[in-house]
């Protein structure tokens, strides 16, 4: 039974909720794609050519059956979060020329910690920035409590998994707590292009719970 599903959109994030069950939950997969100037996240997502849209991946996360085992509610609360602009969570102490080179993104459980350790690890996927010169991407978390209490961020606990070298590059990642994600990327020069995520201010944000339409259609 689906107690709740909502979507909320600042200037700074948009956010895709749903509350359930123990027993509704089954594993999940939110993803974010961007379509003729409109941001979609859904829980599922099907090919490019589906109801005649060209659909843009930008970020996926995928939550395995076994996180129930860490709630101790029957009610779990999931949120997933795409941040408009990787500037609120800046690179401090990096190697030379290091920037953000995706979009951050980020998975949370109500009444779960940020740092606790799943017992499987969440599969994240980001769509790399076209970012002249980069190199060497790997995947980290934010770790809020580093950085005298500013937070930075962090490879611990997130192994690279997979990276390609086409126009479209996208990385996976394995990632073992919850907390806020994204790529880094070495670059050999900064360049004038914008290196920064793109950005969703003035878009629209569609949210489609496929929780809910089958349970409307099993109601």
């Amino acid at each position: 039974m689906l107690f709740c599903n909502r979507k909320l959109r600042t200037r700074e994030a948009s956010k895709f909720v749903i509350i359930l069950q123990q027993s509704e939950f089954s594993g999940i997969v939110f993803t974010a794609v961007s379509s003729n100037n409109r941001l979609i996240i859904d829980t599922q997502i099907e090919d490019d050519g589906a109801n005649g849209l060209k659909l843009n991946r930008i970020a996926s996360i995928g939550l395995p059956q076994n996180i129930i085992n860490i709630v101790e509610s029957d009610i779990i609360d999931l949120s997933f979060t795409l941040y408009n602009q990787s500037v609120f969570f800046p690179v401090r102490d990096p190697p030379p020329n290091t920037i953000v080179g995706s979009s951050v993104i980020g998975a949370r459980i109500g009444g779960v910690a940020d740092g606790t350790k799943l017992p499987d690890p969440l599969i994240i996927t980001l769509s790399l920035n076209r970012v002249i010169n980069a190199s060497n991407p790997r995947c980290v978390s934010w770790n809020f409590t580093t950085a005298g209490g500013r937070g930075n961020w962090s490879t611990d606990g997130c192994n690279t998994r997979l990276n390609t070298t086409d126009d479209l590059s996208f990385i996976a990642c394995h990632c073992d707590h919850l907390t806020n994600f994204a790529c880094l990327v070495d670059v050999s020069a900064r360049v004038s292009e914008p290196t920064q995520p793109p950005q969703y201010v003035n878009v629209t944000l569609e949210v489609v719970s496929i929780v809910g339409e089958t349970k409307n259609k099993r109601s």
